[in-house]
């Protein structure tokens, strides 16, 4: 069971509105916390020091913001003991300092609690599927009245290509952008507890916000880690 720890508000100001709707409340929060140049080969190979969890309890938009127009005003939230803003359009969390001059969207997230730090959030939820594993091709004998009904691709000569469906196979596919080495047996053991089960890991749809922040995201599935 995870500890109580005092609720902190943690105010992020961001440069874009592009991220509008990921941070439209309410919503649960995970905030992942990294050590100084861990994330320099991606976060997907590197270990988060602190994981903490929340909600997003406020949204802010300024007279920069598109939505807003100019009667959009700047959201000073002084409850909140921490921020996350953009320095050159790096996201970087310290102690509550005053939002940067192009600050466009603000939110506010309640954190009150530890959070597993190998927990697995996707963007997307993990695909169970079944495909059908093809045997060794033969030739069969083929009536000639019957050729005219195949494509030419499908016969050799007189002989009609027959490909027998040797198994079939139970597929999990996952986003590769989301899914690192660690989360293939959590899939395995919570979606397909099945030895033959193959992990394959699928691209997702590249966007601006997921080349600008990829580490801002709206999950729609969870996969919980080692810890309860």
């Amino acid at each position: 069971m995870h500890r109580p720890i005092h609720s902190h508000g943690i105010f992020i100001c961001l440069d874009t509105a592009d991220f509008d709707k990921m941070l439209a409340p309410p919503a649960d929060v995970r905030l992942f916390l990294y050590t100084p140049g861990s994330l320099a080969n991606g976060w997907r190979a590197a270990t988060p020091l602190a994981a903490f969890a929340g909600s997003l309890t406020g949204q802010n938009l300024t007279a920069r913001n598109p939505r807003a127009g100019a009667a959009g005003v700047e959201a000073e939230w002084q409850a909140a003991g921490f921020s996350i803003t953009e320095q050159e359009s790096v996201l970087e969390f310290d102690r509550a300092r005053p939002p940067g001059p192009h600050v466009t969207t603000q939110a506010v997230f309640s954190i009150d609690r530890p959070s597993d730090r190998e927990e697995t959030l996707f963007s997307q939820a993990p695909k169970a599927e079944f495909r059908m594993i093809p045997g060794r091709r033969e030739l069969v004998s083929l009536d000639p009245d019957m050729k005219r009904f195949y494509r030419k691709s499908d016969c050799q000569g007189d002989m009609l290509i027959h490909v027998p469906i040797a198994e079939r196979q139970r597929v999990v596919t996952a986003p590769t952008e989301e899914l690192r080495s660690g989360d293939h047996h959590k899939l395995l053991a919570q979606l397909a507890p099945d030895p033959n089960v193959r992990i394959e890991a699928v691209p997702l749809l590249e966007t601006k916000e997921r080349r600008k922040h990829p580490f801002i995201m709206r999950a729609k599935y969870r996969l919980r880690g080692g810890s309860q």
